[in-house]
Protein backbone atom coordinates (compact mmCIF):
# COMPACT_ATOMS: atom_id res chain seq x y z
CA UNK A 1 0.00 0.00 0.00
CA UNK A 2 2.84 2.41 0.46
CA UNK A 3 3.88 2.02 -3.14
CA UNK A 4 0.76 4.22 -3.66
CA UNK A 5 1.75 7.09 -1.18
CA UNK A 6 4.94 8.16 -2.18
CA UNK A 7 4.28 10.86 -4.50
CA UNK A 8 1.86 13.61 -3.25
CA UNK A 9 -0.79 15.70 -5.35
CA UNK A 10 -0.10 17.93 -8.18
CA UNK A 11 2.42 18.09 -11.03
CA UNK A 12 5.41 15.58 -9.82
CA UNK A 13 8.04 14.44 -12.50
CA UNK A 14 8.40 11.92 -10.30
CA UNK A 15 4.84 10.46 -9.96
CA UNK A 16 6.73 7.19 -11.34
CA UNK A 17 7.57 6.61 -7.63
CA UNK A 18 4.03 5.13 -7.66
CA UNK A 19 2.38 2.89 -8.92
CA UNK A 20 0.54 4.46 -11.15
CA UNK A 21 -1.68 4.77 -14.55
CA UNK A 22 -0.55 6.22 -18.41
CA UNK A 23 -3.27 7.73 -20.55
CA UNK A 24 -2.49 8.75 -24.22
CA UNK A 25 -5.61 10.40 -25.72
CA UNK A 26 -6.26 11.49 -29.59
CA UNK A 27 -9.71 13.07 -29.99
CA UNK A 28 -8.38 12.84 -34.23
CA UNK A 29 -6.89 9.64 -34.45
CA UNK A 30 -7.50 9.67 -38.22
CA UNK A 31 -5.67 13.49 -38.87
CA UNK A 32 -2.60 13.34 -40.94
CA UNK A 33 -0.98 14.82 -37.56
CA UNK A 34 -3.35 13.72 -34.69
CA UNK A 35 -3.11 15.98 -31.59
CA UNK A 36 -2.26 13.91 -28.80
CA UNK A 37 -2.55 14.65 -24.73
CA UNK A 38 -0.49 12.20 -22.31
CA UNK A 39 -0.53 12.02 -18.59
CA UNK A 40 0.43 9.73 -15.94
CA UNK A 41 -1.09 10.03 -12.46
CA UNK A 42 -1.06 8.42 -9.50
CA UNK A 43 -3.32 7.36 -6.81
CA UNK A 44 -3.05 10.66 -5.21
CA UNK A 45 -3.53 12.72 -7.87
CA UNK A 46 0.02 13.36 -8.74
CA UNK A 47 1.05 13.43 -12.25
CA UNK A 48 2.64 14.78 -14.92
CA UNK A 49 1.99 15.40 -18.71
CA UNK A 50 2.99 16.37 -22.24
CA UNK A 51 0.47 17.15 -25.49
CA UNK A 52 1.45 18.10 -29.12
CA UNK A 53 -1.70 20.30 -30.46
CA UNK A 54 -1.68 21.81 -33.99
CA UNK A 55 1.11 19.98 -34.73
CA UNK A 56 3.01 21.96 -31.76
CA UNK A 57 4.18 20.75 -28.37
CA UNK A 58 3.23 22.10 -25.80
CA UNK A 59 2.28 22.17 -21.73
CA UNK A 60 -1.23 20.98 -21.01
CA UNK A 61 -2.95 21.53 -17.44
CA UNK A 62 -5.40 18.53 -17.04
CA UNK A 63 -8.88 18.42 -15.95
CA UNK A 64 -9.43 15.70 -14.33
CA UNK A 65 -11.28 14.03 -11.10
CA UNK A 66 -9.82 11.22 -9.73
CA UNK A 67 -10.48 8.32 -6.82
CA UNK A 68 -8.73 5.38 -5.51
CA UNK A 69 -8.15 2.95 -2.57
CA UNK A 70 -6.96 -0.16 -1.21
CA UNK A 71 -8.79 -3.00 0.21
CA UNK A 72 -7.83 -6.48 0.77
CA UNK A 73 -4.48 -5.46 -1.55
CA UNK A 74 -6.50 -4.82 -4.30
CA UNK A 75 -5.64 -0.95 -5.59
CA UNK A 76 -9.50 0.33 -6.97
CA UNK A 77 -8.84 3.53 -9.24
CA UNK A 78 -11.71 5.71 -11.25
CA UNK A 79 -10.60 8.37 -12.64
CA UNK A 80 -12.92 11.58 -15.74
CA UNK A 81 -11.48 13.36 -17.78
CA UNK A 82 -13.87 16.32 -19.22
CA UNK A 83 -14.27 16.33 -23.29
CA UNK A 84 -13.73 19.97 -23.54
CA UNK A 85 -10.27 19.98 -22.71
CA UNK A 86 -9.07 18.12 -26.01
CA UNK A 87 -11.85 20.11 -27.97
CA UNK A 88 -14.47 17.72 -28.29
CA UNK A 89 -17.67 19.80 -27.52
CA UNK A 90 -20.04 17.31 -28.46
CA UNK A 91 -19.16 13.25 -28.98
CA UNK A 92 -21.38 12.04 -31.58
CA UNK A 93 -22.64 8.81 -32.67
CA UNK A 94 -20.21 6.90 -34.42
CA UNK A 95 -17.39 8.81 -33.57
CA UNK A 96 -14.03 7.12 -32.38
CA UNK A 97 -11.22 8.51 -30.28
CA UNK A 98 -7.97 7.40 -29.90
CA UNK A 99 -7.32 5.84 -26.28
CA UNK A 100 -4.25 4.31 -24.74
CA UNK A 101 -4.21 3.23 -21.08
CA UNK A 102 -1.38 1.51 -19.43
CA UNK A 103 -0.82 0.41 -15.31
CA UNK A 104 2.81 1.42 -14.69
CA UNK A 105 3.85 -1.10 -11.39
CA UNK A 106 7.23 -1.70 -9.37
CA UNK A 107 8.07 -5.44 -8.49
CA UNK A 108 8.58 -5.66 -5.07
CA UNK A 109 10.71 -8.96 -5.63
CA UNK A 110 13.20 -7.27 -7.74
CA UNK A 111 12.18 -3.91 -7.62
CA UNK A 112 12.45 -3.46 -11.56
CA UNK A 113 9.28 -1.32 -13.32
CA UNK A 114 6.61 -3.27 -15.21
CA UNK A 115 3.92 -2.21 -17.33
CA UNK A 116 1.03 -3.93 -18.42
CA UNK A 117 -2.48 -2.24 -21.13
CA UNK A 118 -5.79 -2.59 -21.42
CA UNK A 119 -4.75 -3.41 -25.32
CA UNK A 120 -2.25 -5.81 -26.87
CA UNK A 121 -1.48 -3.66 -30.08
CA UNK A 122 2.05 -4.17 -30.37
CA UNK A 123 3.73 -0.68 -32.00
CA UNK A 124 5.04 2.98 -31.34
CA UNK A 125 3.55 4.20 -28.36
CA UNK A 126 2.39 7.58 -29.58
CA UNK A 127 1.38 5.68 -32.72
CA UNK A 128 -1.88 6.99 -33.44
CA UNK A 129 -2.36 4.15 -36.26
CA UNK A 130 -1.73 1.25 -33.22
CA UNK A 131 -4.03 3.35 -30.32
CA UNK A 132 -7.11 1.59 -29.67
CA UNK A 133 -10.06 3.25 -30.43
CA UNK A 134 -13.34 4.30 -28.55
CA UNK A 135 -16.41 4.20 -30.60
CA UNK A 136 -19.64 6.56 -29.05
CA UNK A 137 -22.66 4.15 -30.13
CA UNK A 138 -25.69 5.70 -28.61
CA UNK A 139 -28.01 2.95 -26.69
CA UNK A 140 -24.75 0.75 -26.35
CA UNK A 141 -24.79 -1.72 -23.51
CA UNK A 142 -22.49 -0.59 -20.38
CA UNK A 143 -19.98 -2.93 -19.73
CA UNK A 144 -17.86 -2.93 -16.28
CA UNK A 145 -15.58 -5.51 -14.47
CA UNK A 146 -16.78 -4.83 -11.23
CA UNK A 147 -14.07 -7.67 -9.58
CA UNK A 148 -10.26 -9.45 -10.43
CA UNK A 149 -9.27 -10.40 -7.35
CA UNK A 150 -10.49 -11.54 -3.75
CA UNK A 151 -8.76 -12.82 -0.47
CA UNK A 152 -9.29 -16.39 -2.65
CA UNK A 153 -7.65 -15.63 -6.18
CA UNK A 154 -8.90 -14.54 -9.61
CA UNK A 155 -12.55 -13.40 -9.02
CA UNK A 156 -13.67 -12.40 -12.69
CA UNK A 157 -17.28 -10.47 -12.15
CA UNK A 158 -19.00 -8.23 -15.32
CA UNK A 159 -21.82 -6.18 -14.86
CA UNK A 160 -23.72 -4.89 -18.39
CA UNK A 161 -26.01 -2.40 -18.31
CA UNK A 162 -28.74 -1.89 -21.19
CA UNK A 163 -29.70 2.03 -21.24
CA UNK A 164 -31.62 1.96 -24.34
CA UNK A 165 -35.09 2.06 -24.46
CA UNK A 166 -35.52 -1.41 -26.20
CA UNK A 167 -34.65 -4.96 -25.42
CA UNK A 168 -30.80 -5.91 -26.83
CA UNK A 169 -30.24 -8.93 -27.26
CA UNK A 170 -26.45 -9.66 -27.08
CA UNK A 171 -23.95 -11.97 -27.97
CA UNK A 172 -20.77 -12.51 -25.09
CA UNK A 173 -17.52 -13.69 -26.10
CA UNK A 174 -14.77 -14.36 -23.70
CA UNK A 175 -11.47 -15.79 -23.71
CA UNK A 176 -9.12 -16.07 -20.92
CA UNK A 177 -5.54 -17.26 -21.92
CA UNK A 178 -2.74 -18.38 -19.69
CA UNK A 179 0.62 -18.46 -21.46
CA UNK A 180 1.22 -22.41 -20.66
CA UNK A 181 -1.89 -23.33 -18.51
CA UNK A 182 -5.27 -24.57 -20.23
CA UNK A 183 -7.28 -21.78 -21.69
CA UNK A 184 -10.99 -20.89 -21.53
CA UNK A 185 -13.13 -19.93 -24.42
CA UNK A 186 -16.67 -18.87 -23.97
CA UNK A 187 -19.79 -18.26 -26.06
CA UNK A 188 -22.91 -17.01 -24.84
CA UNK A 189 -26.23 -14.93 -25.43
CA UNK A 190 -27.96 -12.35 -23.25
CA UNK A 191 -31.30 -10.73 -23.34
CA UNK A 192 -31.75 -7.56 -21.76
CA UNK A 193 -34.67 -5.22 -21.37
CA UNK A 194 -34.64 -1.34 -21.13
CA UNK A 195 -32.93 -0.63 -17.65
CA UNK A 196 -31.97 -4.55 -17.04
CA UNK A 197 -28.31 -5.25 -15.71
CA UNK A 198 -27.04 -8.60 -14.99
CA UNK A 199 -24.36 -9.32 -13.41
CA UNK A 200 -21.59 -12.44 -14.72
CA UNK A 201 -19.31 -14.65 -13.04
CA UNK A 202 -16.91 -15.31 -15.51
CA UNK A 203 -14.53 -18.81 -14.61
CA UNK A 204 -10.53 -18.52 -14.19
CA UNK A 205 -7.97 -21.05 -15.19
CA UNK A 206 -5.78 -22.85 -12.58
CA UNK A 207 -2.56 -21.12 -13.28
CA UNK A 208 1.21 -21.23 -12.04
CA UNK A 209 1.86 -18.30 -9.52
CA UNK A 210 4.33 -16.21 -11.95
CA UNK A 211 2.10 -17.08 -15.29
CA UNK A 212 0.57 -14.07 -17.08
CA UNK A 213 -2.87 -14.61 -18.82
CA UNK A 214 -4.55 -12.21 -21.20
CA UNK A 215 -8.32 -11.99 -20.77
CA UNK A 216 -10.76 -10.54 -22.89
CA UNK A 217 -14.59 -10.28 -22.55
CA UNK A 218 -16.32 -8.81 -26.21
CA UNK A 219 -20.28 -7.69 -26.08
CA UNK A 220 -21.93 -7.80 -29.69
CA UNK A 221 -25.05 -6.74 -31.05
CA UNK A 222 -27.20 -9.14 -32.68
CA UNK A 223 -25.37 -7.90 -36.07
CA UNK A 224 -21.79 -8.54 -34.24
CA UNK A 225 -21.06 -5.19 -33.87
CA UNK A 226 -19.24 -4.12 -30.77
Amino acid sequence: QGILTRTGKGYNTKVFMDDCFEFVISPNPDAAMPDLFHIIVNNRGAYMTQSRQNTANCAWAPEFEAAGNVENNIWTYEIAFPLAQFGITQWQDGEAIGLRICRNWKRLSTGDFGQSSWSQIRGTFFDSGNMPRVTLKNGAPVVRFLSLRNESGADLKVGIFNPDGKTRELKLQYFHQPINSQSINLEDRLRLAPGESKVINLPVAQITPEESVQTAFRVSDENNEP
